[in-house]
């Protein structure tokens, strides 16, 4: 019995030392960075021309972003290009050949101008990525989704006991007007679309997140649905022109930084840190009693008089890592 005893000491104090073992440091994170809307930094001119603008810094500050934080992935939501052509494809290419990480071009609407040049430069329709112990599903850019479609997302949907996946998309479709069934999907943006019916239930409760990067006004920010009392959260995130009071708080540098760790993920907003001189904005630059606000410390805003830290709802909440 006293020969066990300093055993069972020794025992004792290795199980305390393994409980309070702290978490790994946030290098030792897996990182995935998320953008939208990526022609928003200016990369083409507003002509049909595409005469190029002086804003290829803004792209590079990017890049430098992403070398910097050196992610296990990139996931660009949509509307990398404007028109879809081969030589806006080829300044992408250029621009991020140096990242070591591999980088995704979902499908938006105006890459899709162009649909046999996005196929066949490899942009991402409906497609599965499993990256550390978390799965990210692609869907195709559609606003009324097909039974393939929806076959594609029940069978990505199961991920047996790992933790729920996140769906990364161009629209948020959930305030779109209804479709019909047999109606043409093929209607003026915003149209129609079957989300809410058809895809909703199938992803209600099952799903971390739906991060989409199509230019929302008002910035990076969360939102809620609930169906049959489960929930699914968005997430809204973009490269966006900066603009007057109709769109107010309006970020135009914004990006998403995914941090997983075993079980746990952290949404973070982003921000390229470039001053954006005034002929840059595709609309007036915002008036001068707004001010930039700051978002979880590196993330800033346009925000006009009386804007409180309040008005963002949960993309603040502390307990989601915001």
């Amino acid at each position: 019995m006293r020969r066990s005893l300093p055993l069972l000491c020794a025992a004792i104090l290795l199980l305390s030392a393994c409980r309070e073992t702290p978490p790994p440091a946030r290098d030792e994170n897996t990182r995935v960075l998320i953008a939208g809307h990526l022609y928003g930094l200016g990369l083409m001119s507003r002509d049909e021309a595409g005469e190029e603008l002086r804003s290829h810094r803004y792209l590079g500050a990017f890049v430098d972003e992403i070398r910097f934080a050196a992610p296990a992935a990139v996931f660009l939501l949509g509307d990398s290009t404007r028109n879809g052509r081969e030589e806006e494809w080829d300044r992408l290419d250029r621009a991020f050949a140096g990242i070591e990480a591999p980088v995704h071009f979902l499908a938006g609407n105006h890459d899709l101008r162009s649909p046999e040049v996005f196929d066949r430069r490899g942009g991402v329709r409906n497609a599965v990525f499993d990256i550390a112990d978390r799965r990210f599903i692609c869907l195709d850019n559609k606003c009324v989704y097909e039974p393939e479609d929806l076959a594609f997302l029940r069978d990505a949907l199961e991920v047996g006991g790992r933790p729920k996946p996140v769906i990364l998309m161009h629209y948020c479709l959930i305030d779109w007007r209804e479709a019909q069934p047999g109606q043409d999907p093929r209607e003026d943006y915003p149209g129609v679309s079957n989300w809410n019916r058809d895809v909703a239930p199938l992803i209600a409760g099952r799903v971390e997140a739906v991060v989409c990067g199509d230019h929302q006004p008002g910035g990076p920010k969360q939102r809620r649905q609930v169906v049959d009392g489960k929930t699914i959260d968005y997430i809204l995130t973009s490269f966006v022109f900066g603009g007057g009071p109709d769109r107010a708080g309006e970020g135009p540098n914004l990006y998403l930084e995914i941090l997983l760790w075993g079980r746990e993920i952290r949404f973070l907003p982003r921000t390229v840190p470039v001053p954006l001189p005034d002929d840059w904005y595709l609309d007036p630059r915002p008036p001068a009693d707004w001010r930039l606000h700051d978002v979880a410390g590196r993330a800033w805003i346009w925000t006009p008089p009386g804007f409180e830290k309040s008005m963002l709802g949960a993309w603040c909440d502390e307990e989601r890592g915001l």
